[in-house]
């Protein structure tokens, strides 16, 4: 399964879930501060430790930093899963942000 958004809270929480149930993980994340939105983004620290709790399900986390806004960065995280997993069997959406602008012209 790939997760974006994976480091921390409701992404780190999906990825856990989804090793207990006996998936691989492709956890994606920023893992960098962004200036919006306004909370803190994971970190590769975070990634490290969910690779860690992953493995520690028996099962297999390859971890990645990027911004799922970046299509090359994306292509490249799906290339190397692909390439270690054969495939990837689904994909959460923990990942991604927006910000606000102004609808006046």
């Amino acid at each position: 399964r790939h997760a974006p958004g994976a480091a921390h809270g409701q992404g780190r929480a999906t990825a856990l879930a989804l090793a207990e149930d006996g998936y691989d993980i492709v956890a994606l994340d920023v893992a960098a501060p962004l200036i919006y939105p306004p909370y803190p983004m994971g970190s590769t620290e975070e990634l490290d430790s969910l690779r860690a709790a992953v493995e520690a399900a028996g099962r297999a986390c390859l971890t990645v930093v990027a911004d799922v806004r970046d299509d090359a960065a994306v292509s490249e995280a799906v290339h190397d899963a692909t390439d270690l997993f054969g495939r990837i069997g689904g994909d959460t959406s923990g990942g991604g942000g927006s910000a606000p602008a102004s609808a006046r012209r």
